[in-house]
């Protein structure tokens, strides 16, 4: 459930993926696949992994890449509280969401419809 929530989540052993989020960013960290070459880099002190920085034009996106998943939805604060970024950044998109009844109505609730449900590609590439 954190994860849909846009929560962070470590990456442990070869081929994981992970979340962090700092003061000043947020970043999706993912090990290397081959499990031999994870050993190798780790008994070496190589790298063993690759970062990457997501900017804020790409936070509305990857916040509702997530959340727009849950049929109950997520409180609008998460967006503010897990991205350090404003409500505002989403206005368009939600606006536009809403008036195509893929997003519910719902004050400080970001839930999508069952029609948004349905067609979730399209709602969530109104986060663009």
């Amino acid at each position: 459930m954190n994860y849909w929530q846009f929560g962070d989540y470590l990456a442990i052993g070869a081929g994981a993926h992970a979340k962090l989020t700092y003061p000043d960013r947020i970043e999706r960290q993912v090990r290397l696949r081959n499990p031999e070459a994870y050993l190798h880099a780790l008994e070496t002190q190589q790298s063993f992994m690759t970062v990457t920085q997501i900017s804020a034009s790409e936070l509305p996106f990857e916040f509702m890449l997530n959340v727009l998943r849950l049929v109950e939805g997520v409180p609008e604060y998460f967006f503010q509280e897990r991205c350090g970024r404003p409500i505002s950044d989403l206005q368009l998109a939600i606006q536009q969401a809403v008036e195509k009844n893929l997003l519910a109505n719902q004050v400080g609730v970001f839930k999508p419809t069952a029609l948004g449900l349905r067609y979730l590609n399209d709602l969530q590439q109104l986060f663009l």
